[in-house]
């Protein structure tokens, strides 16, 4: 990719998940790849705000990091551009796909982006990948020993 005379780039999504027993806590980055979209158990779905430039383009790269929180019924939804990428006449936005589907589980959510991106809107299509994430909750806290006293007669 460091070749001036090759024109190719890649896109890339970083993404690390700390669980918690009530909450999970997300990290990403984005290099140019589609921003995941964050659909809350009880809201309206949104991009996450995070940016970066390509990777293969520029000598030195730019990039955002992004922080947020997953509480139990929340979901993210990571994908590649192949599933935007469908040309002009495309029906909807992800974000508007993911609407109206509360309580919907991490392989509903994901197979609704895939019915979206296998629309044959464009005569050159890209590869499609997707993956939903969506806490359930995470391990409960550990339970301190128990003390017990042997009595011996």
């Amino acid at each position: 990719l460091a070749h001036p005379e090759d024109p190719r780039f890649i896109t890339a999504l970083c993404l690390t998940v700390t669980l918690g027993p009530d909450e999970a806590l997300v990290r990403l980055a984005c290099a140019g790849h589609p921003a995941p979209i964050l659909v809350p158990a009880d809201g309206t779905p949104r991009a996450v705000a995070t940016h970066g430039d390509l990777l293969g383009i520029f000598p030195e790269i730019r990039l955002e990091t992004s922080e947020l929180v997953l509480r139990r019924g929340d979901s993210l939804i990571a994908y590649t551009d192949g599933v935007t990428d469908q040309g002009p006449e495309a029906p909807a936005s992800p974000e508007q796909a993911l609407r109206d589907q509360p309580g919907a589980g991490a392989d509903q959510l994901a197979s609704t982006l895939e019915r979206l991106a296998r629309r044959p809107f464009s005569r050159h299509p890209d590869d499609v990948a997707i993956l939903a994430l969506r806490f359930l909750g995470g391990a409960p806290a550990p339970t301190p020993p128990a003390h017990t006293t042997a009595v011996a007669s």
